[in-house]
């Protein structure tokens, strides 16, 4: 974060800061609040997130509302005219007021005070919203998490018994790789030079599929590379493992820990061991290596890939929407929101999805 001097709170009320101007003293009550919350223990509800886009040179602001002269709320967010987005936009998988349990989400006085026409959410935390918040949702969706407190045992305890056989068949496919290649090399910190291989293999999947290639726009590159050097602080550091056969690298991850969470964000593996199921596989050392990494849940984030149904032990509730407090604006957005859906769940939405997959991967 820069020195700027920073900015005075009143007393009581709401106030908006430039997040390049956070006092120590606010950013030990935010993490005050954190504690108070087990509920907001992912990497990113921790300042260290909003510092690393500030770093990043992003422009982030922060909503505060002030009680008795501590902060009782936060909300980071960024702004484009009217338009707001939780800090991070694209890439927060995860956001919600920052706040003790059972504390109230004015959402009209935030969208007063930040200025703002509408907040679009994409992974609003459906724990515990204010009464009125669900008028704001347009979906309901989970994230999938590993609970990997007490190590692997514990953890495959927990599983379901599909998921116990996925898991085993897993285990198998490393020793097999380890006969017919070479042994196999966990490593939690890798060479920052491993991340150019992530971005190679990263955006060669997204082609693959059809999907937005995340790492096209350099700035998004930029911020990786300069996350993944914050590293060290286990209260909250970026992380890039690492799996390797011999001097052959398999699979690369690159993601976020605050404590005890760590937030699995971009993981990839070298195609040319696919039948082996490299991916599964460093993610399998994690959990191996959960105890020795001080490690209790494993964040995996919301989306409908196979692992992570497979590995699953629960699931967060999410809520996507948009806060916007014309009645009339809602209730257009939601008709159009359920009307696209109904098309989407239809046979011929997924004939032609899935043509298209195989299309680009030809």
């Amino acid at each position: 974060m820069t020195t700027a001097p920073p900015m005075e709170q009143p007393a009581s009320g709401w106030v908006v800061i430039a997040a390049d101007r956070i006092s120590a003293g606010l950013r030990e009550s935010w993490l005050a609040l954190l504690r108070a919350n087990p509920k907001l223990d992912s990497p990113y509800f921790h300042p260290g997130f909003t510092e690393s886009l500030v770093s990043n040179r992003r422009q982030v602001w922060l909503a505060v509302l002030m009680a008795d002269g501590a902060p009782k709320l936060l909300l980071p967010f960024q702004r484009r005219g009217s338009r707001g987005q939780p800090a991070g936009t694209s890439m927060s998988d995860f956001h919600a007021p920052i706040a003790a349990p059972g504390t109230t989400f004015d959402a009209s006085g935030f969208m007063r005070v930040a200025e703002l026409g509408t907040l679009h959410f994409k992974n609003w935390l459906n724990d515990n919203p204010a009464p009125d918040f669900a008028q704001y949702g347009l979906r309901e969706a989970t994230a999938p998490y590993l609970d990997v407190e007490g190590g692997a045992a514990a953890y495959k305890s927990r599983l379901s018994a599909r998921n116990k056989e996925v898991f085993a068949d897993t285990l198998r496919s490393g020793r097999k790789l380890e006969r017919e290649v070479a042994p196999l090399r966990f490593e939690w910190q890798a060479p920052l030079s491993v991340l150019d291989t992530l971005f190679e293999w990263k955006s060669r999947q997204y082609r693959e599929t059809g999907a937005m290639d995340f790492f096209a726009d350099e700035s998004n590159r930029r911020y990786f590379q300069e996350l993944l050097q914050r590293r060290g602080d286990s209260a909250f550091e970026g992380v890039l493992s690492a799996l390797w056969a011999g001097e052959k690298l398999l699979a690369v991850h690159a993601g976020m820990r605050a404590g005890p969470v760590l937030h699995w964000w971009f993981p990839t593996y070298n195609t040319e061991f696919s039948r082996y199921s490299p991916g599964r596989l460093l993610i399998t050392k994690h959990i191996e290596q959960a105890d020795t990494l001080g490690l209790k849940r494993i964040d995996l984030g919301k989306g409908d890939e196979p692992y992570k149904r497979w590995l699953m032990t629960g699931e967060a509730p999410l809520l996507e929407g948009v806060i916007d407090l014309d009645g009339s604006r809602r209730w257009l957005r939601r008709t159009r929101v359920n009307s696209r859906d109904a098309i989407r769940a239809s046979n011929a939405f997924g004939w032609a999805r899935n043509l298209k997959r195989r299309l680009l991967k030809r």
